[in-house]
Formats: C-alpha cells, structure tokens, sequence
C-alpha cells in the first residue's frame, strides 16, 4: 500500500510544480484582474417541460463578472447576474393532483457564483500572439440562486414562495481577444439546483435528475484587463536598463 500513495504523492506534487513553472512563464505582466460584463438568454429544464430539451422557453439575463487571472490557463471569477426564470407545464407523468393544474411561471431571478475556468490553449490579453489570442474553456463551480414569487400563480400551488437554492455550476465556452487589454467569448453553462423548488412542482419520487431542476445560460462575455503598470521581478530583471553605466564606459 505504500507504493501507490507514494507515487500519488509525485504526481500530485510534480503537477503543482508544473504549473507554478507554467504561471512564472506565462504572466510577464503581473496584470491579473478582470472586470466585465455578462448577458444573455436563460432556460429551465425540469418537472415542467421535457427534462431532456434545451432551450424550451427562453428568457434573458445580464450581470457583472470580475476574472483573477493566474496565468494563461487557469483563472478564478466571481459572477452577479440578474434576470428571468420561466417554464411550462407540459409533461404528462406528473402526479394528478399537479397535472390538472397547467400553468406557466414567469420568476426574478438572482444569481452570485464563484467558478474556476481551464483553458485548452494559451490565453493572453497583454502580448498578443497567434497562439495566445483563441482559447476554449472549461467551467465548473458552485452558487445560490434566489426567486422571487410568480405572483399570478394561484396560492395552492406547491412550492417555497421565495426559495433560495444552491446549486452546481458545469459550463464551456470560448474567448477571444480582438485588441489588447480586451476579451470577448461565448458559453453555456448548466446549474444543478440542490432542491426541487424552482418551478412550484412536486415531483414523484426517483432520481436525482428528476427531482432536482436545472437553470441553463447562453450567452456572450466582455472583459477588460485592468492596468497596473506592474512587471514581474523575473521579466524585469530581462529587460535593459535606461540608467547610465558607470565606471570607464563613461565619460
């Protein structure tokens, strides 16, 4: 048994000198924050409507996004966002007593998450390159969610009047840099909410997929990088210096 947590070890250890290795290569610029904003289309998958269908009954969202960048791949951000939640009662597998109640829910809706973001290539908005200006992602992290009252549902409809649910965020995208300091993308991500309470429907016992609803975004990301003017100690000492030399090289 010592071998295998050993050599677990080493792995884990040579994969975090890799990528301190990698964020001293890729970040001459100590330039790491980045500020934005967010926008777009939102759905719901769930117990009403087809679990199974993207895109069902679109509505829209918008918020503000701060990125700390640790190196060309990987960053850390923080999202507000603000818009609307909306479904419709179509299944027919639903208990009785809720499907003889059809009706469409319309909800405000809050979000705030923190999510970590992998990227597949180099990714750099201070030294534009050929192969640092284009780069899918990765996202995965986790957030809550609040929503208010449809308050044209009747009040015998089953769920939490205002909820506040957690949830588990899974999405990808891709950005680009068109100018420097600049960044414009496009993703998708799916929030796996940790209770059953978003669309006022009581689903029958099963799965987890089943009983727990989904909040889905699609849409665009513009980011700036804020300047600070600041060069790392191991790019700066590359650099040549402007003072004059002293000694016999001067006169």
């Amino acid at each position: 048994m010592k071998f295998p947590l050993a050599k677990t070890q080493f792995l884990i250890a040579l994969s975090l000198l890799s990528l301190t290795l990698r964020a001293q290569d890729d970040c001459p610029y100590q330039e790491r924050h980045d500020v934005g904003l967010t926008g777009g289309a939102t759905f719901y998958m769930g117990d009403l409507g087809d679990n199974y269908s993207f895109f069902r009954t679109l509505s829209y969202y918008g918020g503000l996004l701060y990125r700390y960048n640790f190196n060309e791949y990987y960053a850390l951000r923080g999202l507000v966002a603000y818009g609307r939640l909306e479904g419709d009662l179509t299944r027919s597998d639903l208990p009785p007593t809720n499907r003889a109640q059809p009706w469409h829910f319309s909800r405000p809706m809050l979000l705030a998450e923190v999510s970590a973001e992998i990227g597949f290539l180099p990714f750099n908005v201070i030294q534009l390159r050929k192969n640092n200006r284009l780069s899918p992602y990765l996202l995965g992290g986790i957030g809550i969610a609040g929503l208010t009252a449809d308050r044209q549902l009747s009040t015998n409809i089953a769920g939490d009047e205002t909820p506040a649910c957690g949830y588990l965020q899974l999405g990808v995208g891709v950005k680009w840099t068109p100018w420097k300091r600049l960044s414009a993308g496009i993703e998708w991500s799916m929030r796996k909410t940790l209770n059953d309470k978003i669309d006022y429907v009581v689903s029958p016992p099963g799965s987890i997929l089943i009983n727990n609803d989904w909040i889905g975004t699609l849409g665009v990301v513009l980011t700036y990088r804020l300047s600070e003017d600041r060069l790392c100690p191991s790019y700066s000492r590359t650099q040549p210096s402007d003072r004059p030399l002293k000694g016999k090289l001067n006169p």
